[in-house]
């Protein structure tokens, strides 16, 4: 009985306790500030642009621009396409901003998707990669969402840190009124 007893509460113990032997992989060295195993999502655009996002306590979008608008979407998606034009907009009337369209689409080819960007006039970053998916769970979670169900889904960030988010069409008024009103922070 007592082995029993023994038994239980280890398994127990386990189940509730889980096995993890993966370092903290979102550790920052704060006295040197050098990220420590920091994760990494590797962004292309089939215009051949790269960007490395790399995931500490914040998210470092790899450019120099102090806002980041990150776009989940689809080739597919009718509300996509008909945000394409006030993106655009956005990101040529504000260079403080840099927009990065994460595309979750699978198996999309990069001559097809650089034929939509020509037809549809895209001229910001737009990601096919496999990393899209894996930064669409990552920023779902940082704003609170569990996982991006719906598209478009955007979300803006400053410096790294998380500002707010939109899910399914947006006006883009209300995307560049939370710009106008970040000046003044």
């Amino acid at each position: 009985m007592k082995k029993l007893t023994i038994t239980a509460l280890i398994g127990t113990a386990l189940f509730f306790g889980g096995c993890d032997d993966k370092p903290e992989l979102s550790k920052v060295d704060k006295e040197n500030n050098d990220p420590i195993s920091a994760i990494t999502y590797n962004l292309s655009d089939p215009r051949g642009q790269t960007l490395t996002v790399t995931e500490t306590d914040e998210l470092d979008f790899g450019h120099d621009k102090p806002y980041t608008l990150v776009v989940f979407w689809a080739t597919w998606c009718p509300p996509c396409k008909a945000e394409i034009p006030h993106l655009t907009d956005i990101q040529n009337n504000y260079d403080n901003i840099k927009i990065i369209a994460s595309l979750v689409e699978k198996d999309k080819s990069n001559d097809a998707l650089l034929d939509f960007m020509r037809d549809y006039e895209i001229s910001y970053f737009v990601s096919n990669t496999d990393d899209d998916f894996a930064l669409s769970k990552k920023i779902a979670g940082k704003i609170g969402i569990g996982e991006v169900k719906t598209i478009p889904t955007i979300a803006l960030f400053k410096n790294g840190e998380y500002v707010s988010h939109w899910i399914g069409p947006v006006p883009p008024e209300m995307i560049t009124s939370k710009l106008e009103s970040q000046k003044s922070q």
